[in-house]
Parts: structure tokens; C-alpha cells; sequence
């Protein structure tokens, strides 16, 4: 039971870790998506805590089970997360929202020296503020 409140509690900790170059807090969306990845990062730390800890869980059997569950999951996320099954269209343009504001964040924060990466992130900002500003519209269509 502990193992799966540390697991639970991995998820979480990855979807906010997923969120922190966001530029905004509004631009902010969970989706699909994200929990295939944060599920992907998850689910090999379960199997590395049943190998090095492997004497707190005492069942050889259960441990077994366990690690396949984890490949499963693993496995499962990358799958969706490739195709992007179960993937709404709202999903996808709240993805496309946060994946916009982290590169806004990188160019923002970037130390740059190179002229032709400042303009190049310049422009990309420019852009990415029309895109999100594109992308919301859609979002707040009925």
C-alpha cells in the first residue's frame, strides 16, 4: 500500500515538475498526454523500487507481479503517448498551449549571445503568443 501512495504521489510530483518552465499558470492544461508521460517516468521508478528495496516487500511472487504491472504501465503510456489514443481535441490544444508557453519560457530565459538565436527566439515568441492566443480561442468554443 505504501509503494502505491509513493507511486500515486510520483504521478503528481511529475505532472507539476511537466508544468515548471510554463510561462503563465493559465497555461496550465492536464491532459492526456501528460499523464502518459508522467506514468512513463513513474512506472520504471516503481520496478527500480522493487529491485532495490526489494527485502521491505517480502512476497517474491507479489514482486513479480508487480514489476510486470509496472512494464505494463510502462509500456501502455508510451504506446498512447505515441499514438495519442484517449487523446481529446481539447487535450491535445491544452498540450499544445503548455508546450508553446515552455519554449516561450526557454527563449525568455535563455542568456543568448548569438544574434541569430535571439532573433530567432524573438520571432518564435511572437509567434507562439499568436498560437496560444489561437489555441485558447478554440478551447473556449462551446
Amino acid at each position: 500500500m505504501r509503494l502505491a501512495i509513493v507511486l500515486f504521489g510520483a504521478v503528481i510530483v511529475m505532472l507539476g515538475v511537466g508544468h515548471a518552465l510554463t510561462a503563465r499558470a493559465e497555461h496550465i492544461h492536464i491532459s492526456a498526454d501528460h499523464i502518459y508521460l508522467a506514468l512513463m517516468a513513474v512506472a520504471p521508478i516503481g520496478i527500480l523500487l522493487l529491485f532495490l528495496l526489494g527485502e521491505m516487500f517480502p512476497s517474491r511472487k507479489m514482486n513479480y507481479g508487480l514489476g510486470a504491472a509496472f512494464a505494463v504501465i510502462f509500456v501502455g503510456a508510451f504506446v498512447g503517448a505515441r499514438t495519442q489514443i484517449g487523446v481529446s481535441e481539447s487535450d491535445f490544444a491544452g498540450a499544445m498551449i503548455s508546450h508553446h508557453s515552455h519554449a516561450m519560457t526557454r527563449c525568455g530565459n535563455a542568456s543568448l549571445k548569438d544574434p541569430r538565436l535571439i532573433a530567432f527566439c524573438d520571432r518564435m515568441v511572437a509567434r507562439n503568443h499568436a498560437e496560444i492566443a489561437e489555441l485558447e480561442k478554440i478551447l473556449d468554443k462551446p
